[in-house]
């Protein structure tokens, strides 16, 4: 249930990050045409509006031959400075970008949340794994045991079925046909096979070895019985096929000798490598244990690629957020550039109207411009707190 859970978080998880990435993508298509229509309209503005008025300005001044050669401030281009602050102002009052570093502070935070999670599954799946690979270890005898028996049941099987199977032809001599014959002599490989099954317990369950050897011989009576009948009927069914005596030496008792040393090592086998019943549990626990390791290596694989993904999500977030501040910080020194071209335009009519022929030692200096206060040039915009963001623990 546990594995289950953990699978679903996964992915849950994965589902998700597939979503915000889609968002990033659509945040920052909508956000960047956003900051293109505003650097658009008011680049009409601009054309429109600013610089007629620049230039009107200039000739106004120039009629007074004002700025005089001395001054250096630029007080007769205030207008102009205060028309592109405010153009700051509103962008930055319509611009959807001024949270992006409490955003990013936001998604290192739900970062950290979020790996601390991921890295407490991937630890208990850890450790669970390695209890696991430990039992799977420790049971591994018991595997092998079973594993063994195994290996030696189609022996046993043959042991067993064989002779059955070899007198169905003697059994001729009491069946009425071969398919009957044949029917009986599977049945009874069947019984000689349970028989040694049922012999297996009984030794098992003997305490000394003189009970050992009175069960034994007890069976050996039993089964060697009907060999030895089995044993009969063969000679008979040899006499009645052959029609000379060459080959038809032996014996119902050696007959029975031989039927009865492979049904011994059939009951050797079992007596020695049937796996009891606390190792076949022991091999269940096995079984159940080694499913469980290749479970568990799944579910690590997985918590290991949620933590890359969720590392990879954040890395994408963050860019995607500088990216869009970057893109607010290019707005805002479009507007500087137009707010440059727009002094060097009141400049440049200014002295092709004066009289005096002078030229002012604030339009000498124009790098001495006063600056505009601007918010997206501030470097900190792109910092977040990245207390805990690299530790491994």
């Amino acid at each position: 249930m546990a594995i289950l859970l953990i699978n679903a978080d996964i992915i849950m998880f994965k589902t998700k990050s597939l979503n915000t990435l889609k968002g990033n993508q659509k945040v920052v298509t909508v956000i960047k045409a956003s900051d293109d229509a505003f650097v658009k309209e008011f680049s009409m503005v601009y054309e429109q509006e600013i610089i007629p008025l620049a230039k009107e300005k200039a000739k106004d001044d120039a009629s007074s031959n004002q700025p005089t050669k001395e001054t250096e401030s630029y007080l007769h281009s205030n207008f102009l400075t205060t028309r592109f602050n405010r153009a700051v102002i509103d962008y930055k009052s319509s611009s959807q970008n001024s949270q992006q570093q409490f955003h990013m502070n936001e998604e290192v935070g739900t970062f950290k949340r979020h790996r601390r999670r991921l890295k407490d599954k991937l630890q208990k799946a850890v450790n669970d794994w390695r209890i696991k690979e430990r039992a799977v270890m420790n049971l591994k005898p018991h595997r092998e045991s079973v594993m063994i028996y195994k290996r030696l049941f189609p022996g046993i099987i043959g042991l067993c079925g064989a002779e059955g199977l070899f007198s169905a032809t003697s059994l001729q001599l009491i069946m009425p046909n071969m398919a009957l014959a044949l029917a009986v002599g599977v049945f009874f490989s069947i019984a000689l096979y349970f028989s040694a099954h049922i012999g297996c317990k009984l030794l098992r369950k003997t305490n000394t070895r003189m009970q050992f050897i009175g069960m034994l011989t007890l069976i050996l009576i039993v089964i060697g019985s009907v060999f030895s009948i089995l044993g009969h009927f063969r000679i008979e069914y040899l006499k009645q096929m052959g029609t000379a005596t060459n080959g038809y030496q032996l014996s119902a008792f050696e007959f029975m000798g031989i039927q009865l040393f492979f049904y011994c090592v059939a009951l050797f086998l079992k007596v020695n490598y049937l796996p009891s019943k606390a190792i076949l549990e022991k091999y269940q626990l096995w079984k159940n244990a080694n499913k469980d390791v290749s479970r568990l290596a799944k579910v690590k694989a997985s918590l290991d690629d949620s933590l890359e993904n969720l590392e990879k999500q954040l890395s994408t977030n963050l860019i995607t957020r500088r990216t869009l501040l970057t893109s607010s910080k290019d707005v805002e020194l479009k507007l500087v550039a137009m707010y440059n071209d727009a002094f060097q335009h009141y400049a440049k009519t200014n002295l092709h109207y004066r009289s005096d022929g002078v030229i002012p030692k604030c339009f000498q200096h124009a790098d001495k411009l006063p600056e505009l206060t601007l918010y997206y040039q501030d470097d900190q915009l792109l910092n977040y707190n990245n207390a805990g963001l690299h530790d491994e623990n």
